[in-house]
């Protein structure tokens, strides 16, 4: 029997476009028991279902610089500074249309890890066509940037302030293999993004612990591996410069590619 092969993809904002780079790759080559997906990971995992490998780079590549997804001014306009909604009305639209029926059959694959507003628990969305959009919304729903999202009469928020590598889970769920993806290296101080507030503290704190163990069970267990830049391209996690952007995804491309060498050799024929 083959074996199982689970992906996680993580937070990061629009540092993402390095684990969109990375899912274009392996998601063409590694048929995934289980797709789980964290703040921004949570629409690249739902892509990744899909195989909406080329709807989803150009959505990256073109449609999230400068101030078309992040505009502190938003408010003014009775916009969210993070417009998660102007995104998933791209999916709506023929040109990025997200094929939901696809996502439907495939229910039980993909994971939006959201954050319970009432119990600061994580909680774990298989979204069908129906409920997609608003599982990637809550998914990513940062405090002070986006308000709460109402699911099946809950409110979550963003799933990095809960489980932002969800790594037990995917083990607790039958996964033999899995492959964490995490948009930071390994020498990243987030300190300086956002420093005064409160939630910026507990994302960083949660990511902190979560990554160091994600880091420690790749040391010590050969079926869990680690991919992360090697370099950080874009300047901060909302970074809106297009051409770093587009570079950032070219990073995850090409470490997609060759980590999939050295895991097809290895690992695959299992």
């Amino acid at each position: 029997m083959p074996l199982k092969t689970g992906l996680i993809l993580g937070p990061g904002a629009l540092r993402g476009a390095y684990g969109a780079g990375v899912a274009s790759v392996l998601g063409r080559h590694i048929d995934f028991y289980r797709i789980y997906g964290s703040s921004v990971g949570a629409f690249t995992a739902t892509f990744l279902v899909t195989k909406q490998f080329d709807v989803m780079l150009d959505i990256w590549r073109n449609h999230v610089h400068g101030k078309l997804l992040i505009n502190f001014k938003n408010p003014l306009i009775g916009r969210n500074v993070l417009d998660t909604e102007y995104l998933t009305s791209l999916f709506k639209k023929e040109k990025h249309f997200l094929d939901l029926e696809k996502v439907s059959r495939e229910r039980g694959r993909l994971n939006h890890v959201l954050t319970n507003c009432s119990s600061g628990e994580a909680e774990y969305l298989c979204p069908d066509g129906d409920s997609v959009f608003h599982g990637m919304i809550a998914s990513s729903a940062i405090p002070y940037a986006h308000p709460a999202v109402k699911i099946n009469g809950k409110y979550f928020y963003d799933g990095g302030l809960s489980d932002p590598y969800p790594l037990n889970k995917a083990i607790n769920d039958g996964n033999d293999k899995v492959i964490v993806v995490s948009n930071f290296y390994s020498n990243y101080d987030p300190k300086p993004v956002y420093r005064f507030l409160q939630v910026a503290v507990r994302l960083e704190e949660k990511h902190e612990n979560s990554i160091r163990f994600v880091e420690a069970s790749s040391c010590i267990n050969s079926n869990v591996f680690l991919l992360r830049p090697s370099r950080q391209i874009l300047n901060d996690v909302i970074d809106r410069d297009k051409s770093r952007i587009n570079a950032t995804i070219d990073q995850g491309i090409e470490d997609a590619e060759q980590f999939l060498r050295c895991f097809k050799y290895t690992h695959m024929a299992g």
